[in-house]
């Protein structure tokens, strides 16, 4: 293999399906809020404290700057018991004003906590609503990785946006209360125009003003590209991981093919895409932080240069200056909120686009023909199709029209070339294949499922039989189950959480899944080329039990193999 590492050149991505879009972004955050929820209001009481608790954050800073500028004062005259005096109170305004942080920090936590719980629920009931997760992984999807959208993109919203409102907040509250000592140790400034005379009062607080306005648009101009290079950021990571998840996942096939070479490079396209995004988006941040670094490295000597004159003039003395500087800083800092959070900012329009692509999913993707018009009716002990068409996403015709009957009991083996629609007919008749015109008549018995690919889910052995029932089964049962279908080997296993679809061949996961049938015990069997892993001894052996165990039932196989034909007394063939 080769181990020489390539530096990826930085990469201008240009996003053809998902637009960053700022529309929708109020919309997402109002989810919660609007939502009627049982926890908003003690959401809303945790952010009104956190906002009281900034309210006493602040007002302990005033403090803070007229203390500090009086034991700059006293420090230049001279002043010893006063500046014992002074640093005595400072040290305990200082320990109430980390008390008062920490527990604004407290607070705002346990709010931010409750919000995620409801936003992390209500994507996964929307991910699971009208089967959005098959729809859009069966389907050509635009849609990537909806697991790193509900998990990573949920928190990061969610964090980054509560942490930039109680920042806003904390803003806003120091920009009013700043604002007038700024103004009020500013002096008159005496301007002369073309012989005209005037006098700005407030020259500081002015001067703060333009300064910001000035540096927030700048940055503005600077900045404005590291939205959408955060966008893609996330995108090209949550490629990169899933596809390091699939290689885990099918690493037995990838070292039996020895394709370990091309699943290595395929890994190396993807985090190239990665490091190369990530190139574009560390030059724009440079360029940002030149920029804001800039900016607050002036907005430090300015003030102290606007007071010059009035220091030499001796209007102020040195604790003015300190005090001017402090209110100035603080009030430019106020105004240049943006500023300084502008990555975060642009952190919460790329995860709230991601996360209103997903929860704008309703059912099929908009994107794909529309579904045909698909009638189901119900009646005992019946499946059957009249003038059934099945088609393909791309609305070709796939096959039909079927017209046919299966009553109960009448085992029924449906037959065909591959490619001919007889896994499709069996989705139709599970309801998960929208694209289907005609009528399909179900039974109102109970029905299950046996796929090819059986899924296990996780939990111990008991979880697996019983899904997706959570009835509480004799635990005899099980063990009768597991010995019939030759399964005895498990039982010692049957308490134990294991990665069953890695544990188990796949043969033992059909014959698990047989298993699952025996404990169920459904009237209406559909099997999907079940036994496809097992020789013909063992699909006897499964089918015969079936037959034995479960003469109420009636089974419907869709397979290839001509053995079938002995346990199922009709055929239907498709072409």
């Amino acid at each position: 293999m080769n181990n020489k590492i390539s530096f990826p050149a930085p990469i201008s991505p240009k996003p053809s399906g998902e637009h960053i879009s700022f529309k929708n972004f109020h919309k997402l955050i109002a989810l919660y809020w609007r939502s009627g929820d049982s926890t908003v209001k003690k959401s809303l009481l945790f952010l009104l404290l956190s906002i009281g608790l900034a309210v006493l954050t602040v007002g302990t800073n005033v403090f803070l700057n007229q203390l500090s500028g009086n034991f700059m004062s006293a420090i230049q005259n001279y002043e010893l018991q006063k500046i014992i005096h002074f640093s005595i109170i400072l040290i305990i305004l200082y320990i109430t004003f980390s008390l008062l942080s920490a527990y604004q920090d407290y607070v705002f936590a346990l709010m931010k906590v409750r919000w995620r719980n409801w936003l992390t629920h209500h994507c996964v009931n929307h991910w699971f609503q009208q089967q959005n997760f098959y729809q859009v992984e069966t389907f050509p999807s635009k849609l990537d990785n909806p697991d790193q959208r509900i998990t990573e993109d949920v928190a990061s919203l969610i964090g980054n946006f509560s942490d930039l409102i109680l920042g806003a907040v904390s803003s806003v509250l120091t920009l009013c209360s700043f604002a007038v000592i700024l103004w009020s140790l500013s002096s008159p400034l005496p301007i002369s125009i073309f012989g005209h005379h005037f006098i700005i009062h407030g020259d500081m607080l002015w001067a703060a003003v333009i300064y910001s306005v000035f540096s927030t648009y700048l940055t503005f101009i600077v900045g404005h590209p590291i939205i959408s290079l955060s966008f893609w950021q996330q995108r090209f990571e949550a490629f990169f991981r899933y596809n390091l998840v699939r290689i885990r996942e099918n690493c037995e096939a990838i070292a039996l093919y020895h394709g370990e070479q091309k699943e290595h490079e395929t890994l190396t396209q993807k985090f190239n895409k990665v490091v190369g995004n990530f190139i574009t988006l560390a030059r724009r941040q440079r360029r940002l932080s030149i920029v804001t670094n800039l900016i607050s490295y002036i907005n430090t000597l300015l003030p102290t240069v606007i007071a010059l004159p009035g220091y030499f003039a001796r209007r102020y003395d040195l604790g003015g200056i300190s005090r001017i500087t402090q209110a100035f800083n603080v009030v430019s800092d106020a105004l240049g909120f943006f500023i300084s959070n502008y990555v975060q900012i642009a952190q919460i329009i790329a995860t709230s686009q991601r996360l209103h692509i997903l929860l704008k999913l309703n059912g099929i993707p908009h994107y794909l023909h529309a579904p045909r018009s698909l009638k189901t009716d119900y009646q005992n002990k019946k499946l059957a199709a009249k003038n059934l068409k099945l088609y393909k996403p791309t609305d070709e015709l796939l096959v039909g029209p079927l017209n046919f009957s299966i009553s109960a009991g009448k085992h029924t083996l449906i037959m065909g070339p591959s490619g001919s629609g007889k896994s499709t007919l069996l989705r139709t008749f599970a309801g998960i294949w929208p694209f289907a015109s005609g009528t399909i008549i179900k039974p109102n018995d109970s029905l299950l499922f046996i796929p090819q690919k059986p899924y296990l889910p996780e939990g111990n052995l008991k979880a697996v039989l019983t899904f997706p029932s959570i009835s509480d089964y004799d635990e005899k049962k099980f063990t009768e189950v597991l010995i019939k279908t030759q399964l005895s080997h498990l039982l010692p296993l049957m308490d134990e959480t294991l990665n069953w679809s890695q544990k188990l061949s796949l043969g033992e996961q059909q014959r698990l899944s047989f298993a699952r049938a025996l404990v169920h015990e459904p009237k209406w069997l559909l099997l999907d080329e079940a036994t496809s892993a097992m020789d013909e001894d063992l699909e006897t052996l499964v089918y015969q039990l079936l037959l034995n165990a479960l003469p109420n039932t009636t089974l419907i196989s869709v397979g290839h193999r001509s053995t079938l034909k002995a346990f199922h007394a009709h055929v239907l063939k498709l072409h």
